[in-house]
């Protein structure tokens, strides 16, 4: 690792350790594992070619630490793992493809957040930290592979601190002014390190006092990227803008809302217009206490900005879908991949946040579709979502200026008996760049089908096994392979 991903770390540990300072008298809480495992691949260097098998030995030692008190609270939750594929023995398998040289033998996974009261009623902090994997570029084979035996897969680390104004008027109005400093490092260089600074200005009426609501807000922000020297010259954007919003409650269940703004953009673009007035009208329905809709038409500068949402939940099931346009960054787009549960596998249909390699905005057009249910015995979900997005900046830095992600995936699990369960699942995504001179980036699609039992074998020891099957196809011959993955794991909890 870089010796700025070590300071990076430092920073990080001494922002969680000032938010949380206060929670030397809250109520601590921890535990710990460690998960060692057996890996056999019949394809370990993912080529349609070349096809070695190989068994790989595993750790992963994993933890959690949580405090909550008066006045701060303090939650992380983390592991790594590390494995024993070495470079030179891909290299004596004649494993040729991507950078193998620059891979590393250990995947961290990190969620950790901390908030504190620093006056009563007037001044807060918040603090997050992260640590993940994804995918250089989608359109090559292994990205986001623990294994890494492509050199495919990145991590990023990042952290954040927001010191925060927070103050309630009676029952007249509510002011909030926040600022936000978040700072990420990725392990592979092309992909850039970054800051973005952040601030928000709120002043509105107090919710729920009156039918008529309204509100005056102000947002700021600035991306810089270093060490980027695959993209562009462009390496700061900047995006202001204020608006007014207003919202009427016309009875229980239905509310007509809007705001209308002007925003001033600053960034190298290939487009004529990247900033001016913009405004959105919508209505928002809550029928009951579980189902909540939302819907609104509205323009900026790029054009049409629609937006939906509906969010629905029952005893044992929740339903979402959701569609819109927002002006983003590959940064953020990448942070999706961030687990919810740090230290487990990554949840079942879990949006990849594939992404290229860019320093300018981009325009993400996205569709999201998630239905779950969690019977006594059985347990069944489906995750949909496509993402088209448009590069903002100048042509001269760009490879491709559209492209395109989509997948669905659908998993189940049953428990045959208090001590042994099943799991299933099929996956498949797809991702296609559009309109630019591509070279060797091609139209690829992936299957995946998984099957696994594990058993409680005590109170703190569970063995779980597992069967993988992937089928990688490309417009790039060089990007397509099959693998049989089997793994063995016991989890023991310390």
């Amino acid at each position: 690792m870089k010796k700025s991903s070590t300071l990076n770390l430092g920073a990080v540990a001494a922002a969680l350790a000032c938010v949380a300072l206060p929670t030397q008298a809250a109520e601590w809480d921890t535990n710990a594992s460690v998960t060692p495992g057996l890996i056999y691949t019949d394809n370990v260097c993912l080529s349609a070619d070349n096809t070695q098998d190989e068994w790989i030995g595993k750790v992963t030692p994993a933890g959690s630490v949580s405090a909550n008190g008066a006045n701060a609270n303090l939650n992380i939750r983390g592991a790594v793992e590390f494995n024993t594929l070495s470079n030179s023995r891909l290299e004596n398998l004649g494993c040729n493809g991507g950078n193998v040289g620059n891979r590393d033998q250990f995947a961290p996974r990190l969620n950790g957040n901390a908030d504190a009261v620093l006056v009563e009623n007037w001044f807060y902090i918040d603090g997050r930290v992260n640590a993940y994997q994804n995918d250089i570029t989608p359109y090559a084979n292994g990205g986001g592979d623990s294994l890494n035996t492509t050199g495919n897969t990145n991590t990023t680390y990042n952290y954040s601190v927001s010191p925060y104004v927070s103050r309630r008027f009676k029952d007249q109005a509510q002011v909030n002014l926040r600022y936000t400093w978040d700072d990420q490092y990725n392990t592979a260089d092309v992909v850039g390190d970054n800051t973005k600074e952040s601030a928000n200005f709120l002043l509105q009426s107090v919710p729920g006092v009156a039918s008529l609501s309204w509100g005056l807000q102000g947002d700021y922000s600035n991306v810089t990227y270093s060490d980027a020297p695959a993209v562009a010259t462009n390496k700061d954007s900047e995006l202001k803008s204020a608006q007014l919003n207003l919202g009427y409650q016309l009875t229980r269940v239905w509310q007509v809302n809007g705001y209308y703004g002007q925003e001033w953009n600053d960034f190298v673009s290939s487009q004529d217009k990247i900033d001016g007035t913009f405004w959105d009208t919508g209505v928002r329905w809550t029928p009951n206490s579980r189902t909540v809709v939302d819907a609104g038409i509205g323009d900026r500068f790029f054009g049409s900005a629609p937006r939906f949402s509906v969010t629905h939940s029952h005893k044992r099931s929740t339903f979402d879908a959701s569609y819109a346009k927002t002006l983003t960054y590959d940064r953020d787009i990448r942070g999706l991949s961030d687990p919810s549960q740090p230290g487990g596998e990554l949840p079942p249909g879990f949006d990849p946040g594939q992404t290229t390699i860019t320093t300018s905005p981009i325009l993400d057009e996205r569709y999201t579709l998630g239905y779950a249910y969690q019977g006594n015995h059985t347990g069944f979900r489906v995750n949909a979502y496509q993402s088209d997005q448009t590069k903002q900046g100048a042509s001269s830095q760009l490879i491709f200026t559209e492209s395109t992600y989509h997948g669905i995936s659908v998993t189940g699990n049953r428990s045959l008996s208090q001590n042994l369960s099943i799991l299933a699942g099929a996956f498949w995504n797809e991702q296609e760049p559009k309109n630019g001179a591509v070279g060797a980036l091609r139209k690829s699609e992936q299957w995946r089908g998984m099957l696994g039992v594990q058993r409680q074998m005590s109170q703190s020891t569970n063995l779980g096994l597992n069967y993988q099957y992937t089928d990688r196809k490309s417009d790039n011959a060089f990007d397509e392979y099959t693998e049989n993955r089997i793994t063995l794991n016991l989890r023991i909890d310390l």
